[in-house]
């Protein structure tokens, strides 16, 4: 399991533009791990140990599937910090995910 899972706002560019510190290994940890591939298909491909990329279309779906996590205890603040900057994302930015 990885230790730790950064987030970033990237411009088309690959700049970035945002970069809270955001762990998402809870996320993957408490959530993600007890997930049906077919219900959260967003969150389930994110790689732990790699790098994963979503465009504005994917983020209105990974936004859909936080939202139905927001009630998890102990997860609630970071999902909705999470919420709130993927809900500013641009047209022409993109969410970078970067694993452990």
């Amino acid at each position: 399991m990885a230790q730790h899972i950064g987030i970033q706002i990237i411009d088309e560019n690959g700049e970035c533009i945002i970069r809270p510190d955001l762990n998402l290994a809870l996320l993957e940890k408490f959530a993600v791990s007890e997930c049906l591939e077919s219900e959260y298909p967003m969150l389930r491909s994110i790689d732990e140990y790699g790098l994963t990329y979503f465009n504005s279309k994917q983020n209105n779906a990974l936004i859909k599937e936080l939202s139905r996590l927001e009630g998890l205890e102990g997860l609630q603040d970071l999902i909705r910090q999470l919420m709130k900057l993927l809900g500013n994302l641009e047209q022409h930015q993109l969410v970078k995910i970067i694993g452990d």
